[in-house]
């Protein structure tokens, strides 16, 4: 689908999980090279497998994931995801643990809602302002 420019899936469940990172050979990888707008609202897509994702989304703008439960932006739970929420890729202050920043991942994205999740610390967003 190279000339699509705007896919929305809401209230989709969709599955099978994503590998994390994708491998190089993916089907996705190439096949949504030109995609700018990407919603899906309720569709319970935990934010780790947008980051799964993020590889095959190079021109990605809008970024809508509305009511999806989200709490944190953490990896998929693969070995890294794993390791990195119980040890050193965290930064510690008296509030207790928060993930790594995410810089240079989706570097088009202009657009980012997060409605109606459950997003309960600054910090989780101030992720993204690095």
């Amino acid at each position: 689908m190279p000339k699509l420019r705007s896919l929305r899936l809401d209230h989709c469940r969709l599955g099978p999980r994503l590998v994390y990172p994708l491998p190089a050979d993916h089907t996705l990888l190439g096949s949504l090279s030109n995609l700018s707008v990407l919603v899906l609202s309720n569709t319970a897509i935990p934010f780790g497998q947008i980051l799964a994702l993020e590889a095959s989304l190079p021109k990605l703008q809008e970024l809508h994931l509305c009511s999806n439960k989200i709490s944190t932006f953490d990896p998929p739970r693969t070995t890294y995801g794993s390791w990195a929420s119980t040890t050193g890729d965290r930064r510690f202050d008296r509030r207790g643990r928060v993930g790594h920043a995410h810089v240079g991942i989706f570097p088009e994205l202009k657009v980012l809602n997060l409605s109606n999740n459950e997003i309960d610390d600054w910090r989780q967003v101030w992720r993204f302002a690095w």
